[in-house]
């Protein structure tokens, strides 16, 4: 891959009205996370290959399981691997008319957040997870780690995207 950019933002802002004894006390929240991943950074912030950005589909009560040492990106890049995870996600999309999917259960699982083959969490549609690491140690990936999707509905077809990039 010749160049990456990526940036991912977390921005969470509302009002908290009537907490228990203030009922007149407005509190603001706000919390806003922003990672930027270039292929072009040293160390921490180094991204220069991405697997999936697109939206896959899954036929009904079917699953597959993306090998992180072994794959084609999302350029069409033959033979690419990852040594570390720096981004990940999952996201059930919206307008999937499946009614969950779930993410977690690989034979050899990537330690991002589901860390044992036994550990998954489901998804309705328009739900799902993200997670930056913009450390230099990343998330390591091993020979034969992968992350699996499955579509837990036996009548209908779902759709996705996964996101993975690292170096």
């Amino acid at each position: 891959m010749d160049s990456l950019r990526i940036t991912g933002t977390l921005s969470i802002s509302g009002i908290a009205t009537g907490r228990s004894g203030q009922p007149d006390n407005n509190t603001p929240v706000s919390v806003r996370l922003v990672a930027a991943l270039t292929s072009s950074a040293t160390g921490a912030t180094k991204a220069d290959d991405l697997l999936y950005y697109i939206a896959r589909t899954l036929a009904p009560s079917t699953d597959e399981t993306f090998d992180l040492t072994s794959f084609t990106s999302a350029l069409t890049e033959l033979g690419a691997s990852l040594s570390k995870v720096r981004l990940y996600g999952v996201i059930h999309d919206a307008d999937s008319l499946a009614s969950t999917i779930r993410v977690g259960g690989a034979a050899t699982p990537f330690p991002g957040m589901k860390d044992t083959a036994a550990t998954t969490d489901t998804f309705a549609p328009g739900c799902g997870f993200a997670q930056i690491v913009p450390t230099t140690a990343g998330m390591p990936v091993t020979a034969g780690m992968g992350v699996k999707v499955a579509n837990l509905d036996a009548a209908n077809t779902a759709t996705y995207t996964i996101v993975v990039s690292g170096e």
